[in-house]
Formats: structure tokens, C-alpha cells, sequence
């Protein structure tokens, strides 16, 4: 019997999952909150896989979210006569469109009490989606999302004040005594430090210790840098060519 582990934040990152798969009403719903997408362009795709033994995190469900220019391309192939956009304006577009989904995806699970888990794929996950599902060029896995009914308590999770973050009429910069004083608060939050210590340890399969926030902040750059260059190596493995 699965456990009922009380909400303490909006968005419920988890990393440990009941075997129980959510019910076809609810995926539906999920899948239809994904579509809520107020552009004029739908050039994205979501693959879904209940195979636990294969998705990430070993959880009921993952919605593997895709840039789709091949649809783009084909839609301009076909009536684009008088004009065809830019590649970059396609990576552009489709990029937008995905992400709006995948959030759209992560809040509708957890409006449906489960929860989710994002993680960006990397170039062999990459390799081994395309030829799971026999994607064409063009159809680019940006990130993966586990969803399924939690074994374990959602962690508490700090953030910004308000303040930090909305901004009326004007910008205004942040004093620096205001920012020393945020990060203070952030580099003593111990439960900030062991949340993303424990993400780390599953995502990366090794123990990061980290001494504050700013350690932790410098550590999560550096990923983002190796990401980045990864990235370009998934477009081209998906058929897109850039330069930086």
C-alpha cells in the first residue's frame, strides 16, 4: 500500500516511486496539460515509456519531451513557398515549446499526487531513446521525466524572497548588504545542502560534499558548462548543425 507523504513544496521532486501505474484517466490528464502550449507553433513531441525496468529512476512513467524540428521542417516543406525560416529560429521555437511542456507535464503530475523527477538526457541516453523509438533526424530528447506515486516524503526546498524575483514598474538592484544577507541564509540552510547533495549522488553516481550554497552554486555551473557542450553534440547527433 503506497504511502500518502505530506506536500510541503509546489513541485514535488522525488526519486523513489511506488510500483503502483498511475491510472489511463490520469495520464490523459497529464498528457493534456502538456498541450497547453499558448503558441502558434506545436513543434514538440512527448514520448512515453511504462516500462519501469527501462526508465529512469525505475518509475511508472517517464515523458521524454523533444524538440521537433523535423515537424517544422516538414510543415515549411511542404507550404513554406514563399518563406523558410532559419534552423536556429526552428532550435529556437522548438526549444520554447518543450520546455513550456515539460513544466506544464511536472505541474498536472503533481496536481494528480504524483510525483516527478527532471534530468536532462545525455548523449548516450540520447542514442538509446532515438533507436527505442526510431526517431528521424531532427527530433531532439531534451529531457526526461520520471512520474509515479512517491515512497518517500517530498523535501523542503528554499527559495528567493519574493523580492529577489518580482519586480513592479522598475528594476531595482539588489543592495549588496541584501545580497550578503540572502547569501547568509543560503549557505546555513543545511536542508538546501542535502537536498541537491542526494540529487547529485543519484544523478551522477557519486558522493559531492559540499561545504555552502556558494560551493554548491560553483559545482552546478561547472555541470551546466559540460552540459552545454554535450548539447551541441546531441543536436548533431540529431541531425542539427550549429555554430557557437
Amino acid at each position: 500500500m503506497r504511502k500518502c507523504p505530506k506536500k510541503t513544496r509546489t513541485l514535488d521532486h522525488i526519486q523513489k516511486y511506488c510500483i503502483e501505474m498511475p491510472a489511463m484517466r490520469i495520464v490523459e490528464k497529464i498528457m493534456g496539460a502538456g498541450q497547453e502550449n499558448p503558441f502558434v507553433s506545436q513543434f514538440y513531441s512527448v514520448l512515453i515509456s511504462r516500462k519501469i525496468d527501462l526508465n529512469i529512476l525505475h518509475a511508472p512513467l517517464n515523458f521524454i519531451v523533444c524538440m521537433d524540428i523535423f515537424k517544422a521542417k516538414r510543415v515549411f516543406d511542404i507550404k513554406g513557398k514563399d518563406y523558410y525560416p532559419e534552423e536556429k529560429a526552428l532550435l529556437l521555437t522548438s526549444f520554447i515549446n518543450a520546455i513550456i511542456a515539460a513544466q506544464n507535464i511536472v505541474h498536472e503530475a503533481n496536481n494528480q499526487d504524483l510525483g516527478t523527477f527532471y534530468m536532462s538526457n545525455t548523449l548516450e541516453q540520447v542514442k538509446t531513446i532515438r533507436k527505442r523509438w526510431n526517431l528521424p533526424k531532427f527530433v531532439i530528447p531534451l529531457v526526461n521525466i520520471a512520474a509515479g506515486y512517491p515512497d518517500e516524503s517530498p523535501k523542503e526546498h528554499f527559495n528567493f524572497p519574493q523580492s529577489y524575483i518580482y519586480f513592479e514598474d522598475e528594476y531595482k538592484p539588489i543592495e549588496d548588504y541584501n545580497l550578503m544577507d540572502l547569501i547568509y541564509k543560503l549557505n546555513n540552510d543545511e536542508g538546501l545542502i542535502e537536498y541537491y547533495r542526494e540529487i547529485t549522488e543519484q544523478e551522477t553516481s557519486q558522493v559531492q560534499h559540499f561545504a555552502d550554497w556558494m560551493e554548491l552554486l560553483q559545482f552546478n555551473c561547472q555541470i551546466w558548462d559540460d552540459k552545454t557542450k554535450e548539447f551541441i553534440m546531441i543536436l548533431k547527433e540529431c541531425g542539427v548543425k550549429i555554430k557557437c
